[in-house]
């Protein structure tokens, strides 16, 4: 009888040759790739971790969102922002009885101012001491694009009809738009309540909470730049442009609040309140300033003139 394997048996033994070293081959490539992600992935993590211990120092040492920032952002972002708001809200009350011809006139006018606010963000310097402030700025580019986007869809459907003021009023399905700019203007209130917990209540971060998870006890009890926080988030939750602004809406709350007579609303938490108020169109652009001195005597903020007597 020979010993010899006959060529089948090679094929066989090869091919099983072939698949251990193949095996033990891709073994060890994978546990060289899962070593290599780990420690991509530790890396990380420990960048991570020095960047929150460095920014937690440089917020105990009292050096990220300092006043000037905020004065800054607020004559290079703001005033530029909240012209373009006023303008659009403006022109869609002058739309009833327009022509074509007229209605076509104001939103190029609105192109042209919302065109010029952007050159005018692109060109701001923010300090990158206040991080959330830079993001804003971003947020608020990116929204202008939207908009602009918005309005020429708007001049589109111009061309084959006219246009109602709450076409414009609303920029009813231009939810890109309106998602960006209340998520930029969230960021510039998220930045204030960052200042307050700084430089106010020493607490050093800001509470991640949502409107939704926010009761009418708990929101009483934060303090006041963190509510207009939540007031801009909740109006980021509703995807509507309105004219007025998260510190209106923050004294909206607060004054029935005051008044005792939320329970009477049924409000179970503050993403039900401002529906609430939003839906009846309870709240005003200025009701901030009409209220401050009953609500806020003492109020301290960013010295920056949303703020100001």
């Amino acid at each position: 009888m020979s010993n010899r394997l006959t060529r089948s048996e090679y094929l066989v033994t090869y091919m099983i040759i072939i698949t251990l070293a193949c095996f033990v081959g891709g073994f060890f490539l994978g546990a060289g790739v899962m070593k290599a992600r780990i420690q991509s992935d530790l890396q990380a993590s420990a960048k991570a971790e020095q960047e929150a211990l460095e920014k937690e120092r440089l917020l105990k040492e009292q050096k990220l969102y300092r006043d000037q920032d905020f004065i800054r952002y607020y004559y290079s972002i703001t005033v530029h922002i909240q012209e373009l708001k006023d303008k659009h809200f403006s022109t869609a009350a002058q739309f009833s009885g327009k022509t074509k011809s007229e209605q076509k006139a104001l939103m190029k006018e609105l192109q042209e101012l919302a065109q010029t606010t952007r050159k005018e963000l692109e060109g701001a310097n923010i300090a990158s001491t206040s991080q959330l402030l830079v993001d804003s700025k971003y947020a608020y580019i990116n929204s202008l694009d939207a908009y602009r986007a918005g309005l020429d869809q708007l001049l589109e459907k111009l061309s084959l009809g006219s246009l109602t003021p709450d076409d414009l009023l609303t920029m009813r399905n231009q939810t890109g738009f309106i998602n960006q700019w209340n998520a930029a203007t969230a960021l510039q209130y998220q930045a204030m309540a960052t200042w307050e917990a700084v430089y106010v209540t020493k607490q050093q971060a800001v509470p991640k909470v949502q409107p939704a998870q926010v009761s009418p006890a708990q929101w009483k009890a934060y303090p006041y730049h963190m509510r207009n926080f939540l007031a801009a988030e909740a109006l980021v939750k509703s995807q509507q442009f309105y004219p007025f602004y998260p510190e209106d809406l923050t004294a909206r709350i607060d004054s029935v609040l005051q008044g005792e007579t939320a329970t009477t609303f049924g409000w179970k938490d503050i993403d039900q309140a401002a529906r609430m108020l939003e839906a009846t169109d309870a709240v005003r652009l200025g009701d901030f300033q009409s209220m401050r001195s009953q609500l806020y005597p003492d109020l301290k903020a960013p010295e920056i003139p949303t703020f100001s007597k």
